[in-house]
């Protein structure tokens, strides 16, 4: 094993640290901070030693992954700090060397499960997948362990995510997951405070407390600030109500518009649920969003440039929308901006969502101890409550990235709103769920508009039904020992 031992004494101080991050210390201590009645058996796992190594995959070429789950010391900042306290303390309690491989790209997960599965090979006790690629195949090819199967984990605890839970069953199995210990990365709306003062606008943190924050509201807003240059002519050199990239940030509105994709039947088959009238009104919304003049919409790159992006930045945007993961790069930016949550479809809509970008925990079904597995996995989970979270959504979010007190607030609403959807994370690279997943996309952008969207779905449904039948019955004909 590793040897990777802090003095008590600055273990003691990191847990005090980070404990105090996550909100008062009564709250803290529930969730089984340093000191609670959880000291001796932390999640119920009582102390012992494996002696075994505890080893994660992860593709390097996701950002959340390669900046805030790993570390190989404890460093200076505060999410390495946490990182690495969390598996001290899961290696100590446990007798584990926790290692990780961060390696190749999105693509490169599926390949990796694969060969493990052909050749048997116990290689990697997690594996950290992507948001959608693969994850399906990984399923219908039975590569996966199925996490009911556990015997120390317990998805019913507080720790775990029981809407994803729910939503990326199948027929009784869990083959993918999320609990604390994933980080969730989501997409925001991004407000330049000194267009609000300049226009006199509503205060947009109050019309999210009072849950009158609705895209009608949205663009009411979008169209009192759109100005032209002087030039005659419009482009991204103008002044706009709202800058956006395409892609998956106009997805994001299907679920912030509380749309679904996929529902279950009794039995937890899936079933495609996108043909209903707040789905053409979800298309309708999007279309006048878009298309109304107010928005200056650029297709997303990683690197975009600027002659084609208008990112808040430039000031020159009332609203944007930016992924969560990416808000590092808007640290020393001039303009004073807040955080707000995609905006609700009707104010009679029962809460603010936004679909996660973020991957899945998955195991290999060559595992071969399961029970060391599943106690890690369950200490790895039950940590980050007191050790990561805080620190990602308290420090590296709050304070470093959202500028006011309104705007961490906004995270708390934003992340308590986040959802999962089968049909996005199965189905998502489809040919044909592809089609209607990118519904914003491929009617609005490419000029067809919202009148389309009948003649859209009845092109593509079909087949994207027939994919999740198919999908079903190889699940059900699994057959566990």
């Amino acid at each position: 094993m590793k040897k990777r031992i802090l003095s008590m004494l600055l273990l003691g101080a990191m847990l005090t640290s980070l404990a105090a991050c996550g909100g008062d210390s009564e709250d803290s201590g529930d969730k089984g901070s340093s000191g609670d009645k959880s000291e001796t058996a932390p999640a119920g796992i009582e102390a012992t030693n494996y002696n075994l190594p505890f080893r994660i995959y992860a593709p390097a070429d996701d950002t959340m992954y390669s900046r805030y789950y790993f570390t190989d010391d404890a460093g200076t900042d505060v999410m390495s700090k946490a990182i690495y306290e969390r598996e001290i303390l899961v290696e100590e309690h446990l007798g584990v060397d926790i290692d990780y491989t961060l390696t190749g790209d999105l693509r490169d997960v599926k390949t990796t499960m694969q060969n493990m599965v052909m050749t048997g090979e116990d290689t990697y006790q997690l594996v950290l997948t992507h948001c959608i690629s693969g994850l399906s195949a990984m399923i219908v090819e039975d590569l996966l362990y199925d996490f009911n199967d556990f015997e120390y984990v317990d998805m019913t605890n507080e720790w775990w995510n029981q809407q994803a839970r729910e939503a990326l069953s199948v027929n009784g199995y869990t083959f993918y997951t999320v609990s604390d210990y994933m980080l969730p990365d989501v997409n925001c709306v991004l407000v330049n405070k000194s267009l609000l003062e300049e226009f006199s606008l509503e205060n947009p943190y109050d019309l999210v407390r009072d849950g009158t924050w609705t895209i009608d509201k949205m663009m009411e807003m979008m169209s009192a600030v759109t100005t032209d240059n002087g030039d005659g002519r419009w482009n991204v050199e103008d002044q706009y109500g709202l800058g956006c990239p395409d892609d998956f940030f106009l997805n994001a509105f299907i679920y912030a518009f509380d749309v679904s994709l996929i529902e279950k039947d009794n039995e937890g088959n899936l079933e495609f649920a996108f043909d209903n009238e707040r789905a053409f009104t979800m298309v309708e919304k999007i279309d006048q969003l878009l298309m109304n003049g107010d928005a200056w919409v650029y297709k997303y790159t990683l690197q975009p440039t600027d002659e084609e992006s208008l990112a808040v930045s430039k000031g020159r945007t009332l609203f944007n929308i930016e992924s969560m993961g990416e808000l590092y790069k808007y640290r020393d930016t001039e303009v004073d901006y807040g955080i707000l949550p995609y905006p609700k479809l009707e104010a009679a809509q029962e809460a603010y969502q936004t679909n996660a970008w973020s991957g899945m925990m998955s195991v290999p079904k060559t595992v071969k101890n399961s029970e060391m597995v599943g106690k890690v996995i369950e200490l790895l989970s039950y940590y980050s409550q007191t050790t990561t979270v805080p620190a990602y959504f308290d420090l590296v979010l709050g304070e470093k990235l959202a500028r006011d007190t309104d705007s961490k607030e906004m995270l708390g609403i934003i992340f308590d709103g986040v959802v999962y959807d089968a049909g996005a994370s199965y189905f998502g690279f489809d040919s044909n769920m592809n089609q209607l997943f990118y519904t914003p996309h491929a009617l609005i952008i490419n000029g067809v508009g919202a009148t389309g969207f009948s003649s859209h779905l009845a092109q593509y449904q079909p087949a994207a039904e027939a994919t999740i039948e198919e999908f079903n019955e190889t699940v059900n004909s699994i057959v566990r020992e």
